[in-house]
């Protein structure tokens, strides 16, 4: 179960990754980790568009 959770957030995040900022729309989303967990962030305003437990 855990293995297809970790596959499940990556297809996530590769999907999310590049996309434009809903918050700011002045920056683009980039994987990497938001306070511990994996997570897409604007690369701008730094807020997470998904992250994942």
């Amino acid at each position: 179960m855990e293995n297809m959770q970790f596959q499940g957030s990556s297809s996530v995040i590769k999907s999310l990754s590049g996309q434009e900022c809903q918050w700011c729309s002045a920056g683009s989303l980039s994987s990497t980790t938001f306070k511990g967990t994996e997570a897409v962030v604007c690369d701008r305003c730094g807020t997470p568009a998904a992250r994942f437990w």
